[in-house]
């Protein structure tokens, strides 16, 4: 797993522990710091060009500075490395290293559909003409015989 952040915690948890529980599914953490330790706005880009600056709930622009400690710890708690993402091509070529360097495994993909059986409503309707043929068309049918609807012959 890759970990893009700046490291600063805004969770309820511990971040440790989710760590803990990554490692014990044999999952390596590999962490790439962003921002700046002195702490600098978060600009808000478009197609490459900064638009504006993040703000808080009151309009305040939010400065945002990177804790390395933090990162490198859960980097090795998590088995990885820790890279400073201040020079995009270094931390791309990181990355593009250590995918190189893992194992490759295929995954098994499972697909699920979950069917509402709605077959009853036609064998009910099914069985009530049945019956409707069988009871009430039978007394019916000597009335019909007797229209000549299909012009049939009597065989006597």
């Amino acid at each position: 797993m890759f970990i893009v952040s700046d490291g600063e915690d805004h969770s309820e948890g511990s971040t440790l522990d989710a760590v803990e529980l990554a490692v014990g599914e044999g999952i390596r953490i590999f962490t790439i710091g962003v921002g700046k330790t002195k702490g600098s706005p978060i600009p808000i880009k478009r197609n490459g060009i900064v638009e504006s600056l993040k703000k808080d709930s009151q309009g305040e622009v939010v400065i945002t500075k990177l804790n390395e400690d933090i990162l490198e710890e859960i980097s090795d708690e998590g088995n990885g490395e820790y890279v400073n993402g201040s020079n995009t091509e270094d931390a791309v070529d990181f990355i593009k290293e250590q995918l190189n360097q893992m194992d490759k495994k295929e995954f098994e993909a499972k697909q699920f559909a979950e069917y509402k059986d709605q077959f009853q409503w036609f064998l009910g309707i099914g069985l009530l003409f049945l019956f409707l043929e069988v009871f009430l068309l039978d007394r019916k049918t000597q009335w019909l015989k007797k229209m000549n609807l299909f012009n049939e012959k009597e065989i006597h």
